[in-house]
C-alpha cells in the first residue's frame, strides 16, 4: 500500500466519518423535541 492510497482511505473514512455525525445529529434534532412534547 503506498501512501497516496493510504491518504485517500483516510480521507474518505474521515468523510464518512463527518456525514454519519451530521446525519445522526439532525435525525436526533428531529426526534429529540417530538419525544420531550409526547412526555409532556
Amino acid at each position: 500500500m503506498n501512501f497516496s492510497s493510504l491518504n485517500l482511505a483516510l480521507a474518505s473514512c474521515v468523510l464518512a466519518w463527518v456525514c454519519l455525525a451530521s446525519a445522526s445529529s439532525h435525525v436526533a434534532s428531529h426526534i429529540v423535541p417530538r419525544q420531550a412534547g409526547s412526555a409532556i
